[in-house]
């Protein structure tokens, strides 16, 4: 499944639904709000990092010739675990924080996630559209 995301500047980004051997084999994908993901996020290069910084991140040039090729090549979806995290009750990333940080840089106002089942009605109801 492929999804438009657009940006801020009138751009579109592309990401898709994949599947590989390492993941979990069943995964809901949320429309999230990047508002709404951003204030619940835990990550601490999320939360206690701004767009500037992460313009240095190292992955960072990766990730922005992948985001401009995904037209034809779209983005794999970032995955993320339990909104409510038992070591501090916030959303934390399994895989795709640099995707994530990306899409927060260049105003994405919302994009798709996975998650596990048993997490995807409370992520909706925390951050979802």
């Amino acid at each position: 499944m492929i999804f438009e995301v657009p940006l801020k500047d009138d751009r579109v980004v592309y990401m898709k639904t994949t599947y590989d051997h390492s993941m979990p084999p069943t995964l809901n994908v949320v429309l999230v709000s990047a508002a709404r993901l951003y204030q619940i996020c835990g990550n601490e290069q999320l939360r206690k990092k701004n767009p500037g910084y992460w313009l240095q991140d190292s992955k960072f040039a990766e990730i922005e010739k992948a985001f401009a090729n995904s037209r034809r090549y779209p983005v794999p979806l970032p995955i993320v675990g339990n909104p409510e995290h038992p070591k501090d009750g916030l959303l934390h990333f399994d895989d795709g924080i640099t995707r994530t940080m990306w899409l927060f840089t260049y105003g994405a106002k919302h994009f798709p996630v996975y998650c596990s089942p048993t997490c995807s009605d409370r992520l909706k109801e925390l951050a979802g559209v």
